[in-house]
């Protein structure tokens, strides 16, 4: 964890990989439009109108779902106020801007959704290594069950250790934050480490994980671009793998309370736009089949008949 970039000029890393991520994502989003006919210039518009509205979105909703002290919406909107930042808020933000922005300017929503896919999974691997170096979203405890004794809060004890048997003291991919980090702070406050203790206890890098896994989405995702067969197709697909991947991984992060049924408000999230996305992919394809099945059919019925002829 090294939080500050350049510390003469106050720029933290996390400020630097976030607008890292957001100038790739733009220059693969104007390169990807270009591709697909779309003029430049849309994207130079979105970038503009996105920074601004995505930033405000999650920053609403981790005042909303993650800031106790927040007890209304009216509460949540003063963005300016203390609070981190939420992916799914300036996701969900971000959505209704580009939906906007289509109906009004008269671009194809579907082309634009998916020459979005690739850049929201490279904005976002480059989001997370920023988490990383800030120490914030960080993973369960990997700890033997002895290090645990003193937590006898059943509720507590599942969101720090979730899955045991793959957070064990000699895990080999763990990483310890120091002191004055996120995890030290959650650490000491359990009474996990004692204040002479230099860093937390071994933690899954889960920022890295997912980090990984949006860079791998990105590369699948400009492949899979040119053979889609519906436009939309590439933008379901990037919903349903993050939505999916996000969910599991959940389990194995500590930052988030587990309060909505066992489960985060981000595994809420991803239920519900998996759900969605996975419907509206399955019925595009048997609409699709409904169609061609119906073409053919009436393309066989306007055949004309044969027609007989009788010797005299």
């Amino acid at each position: 964890m090294h939080p500050q970039f350049i510390a003469s000029l106050h720029i933290r890393y996390y400020s630097f990989f976030l607008l890292a991520g957001f100038f790739a994502g733009y220059l693969l989003l104007r390169w990807r439009l270009k591709q697909d006919g779309i003029e430049g210039r849309h994207a130079d518009n979105l970038a503009l109108i996105l920074i601004l509205v995505c930033l405000f979105g999650a920053k609403f909703f981790n005042r909303l779902f993650y800031q106790p002290s927040v007890t209304s919406v009216w509460e949540a909107l003063k963005f300016w106020k203390t609070g981190g930042l939420v992916f799914y808020g300036g996701l969900i933000f971000g959505i209704i801007s580009v939906f906007l922005y289509s109906a009004i300017m008269r671009v194809a929503l579907t082309q634009l959704a998916d020459a979005f896919a690739p850049s929201l999974a490279l904005g976002l691997a480059f989001g997370r290594v920023g988490c990383y170096m800030a120490g914030c979203c960080w993973g369960d405890v990997c700890a033997g069950p002895e290090q645990l004794a003193c937590i006898t809060n059943a509720k507590i004890r599942y969101e720090l250790h979730t899955f045991p048997a793959l957070s064990g003291p000699d895990f080999p991919l763990a990483v310890s934050f120091p002191r004055n980090s996120y995890p030290y702070k959650q650490h000491l406050a359990l009474g996990l480490i004692s204040t002479r203790a230099p860093r937390s206890l071994p933690v899954h890098p889960v920022q890295l994980y997912e980090a990984v896994f949006c860079l791998l989405l990105c590369l699948l995702l400009s492949k899979a671009f040119p053979r889609r067969k519906h436009p939309g197709d590439i933008f379901c697909l990037f919903v349903m793998a993050y939505a999916a991947f996000r969910f599991g991984l959940e389990f194995l992060r500590s930052a988030n309370p587990l309060n909505y049924w066992g489960m985060s408000i981000s595994q809420i999230i991803s239920l519900i736009l998996l759900s969605a996305c996975m419907a509206l992919f399955i019925a595009r394809r048997v609409l699709s089949c409904w169609n061609a099945k119906r073409i053919e059919s009436g393309s066989a019925n306007s055949l004309p008949e044969k027609s007989s002829t009788t010797k005299h």
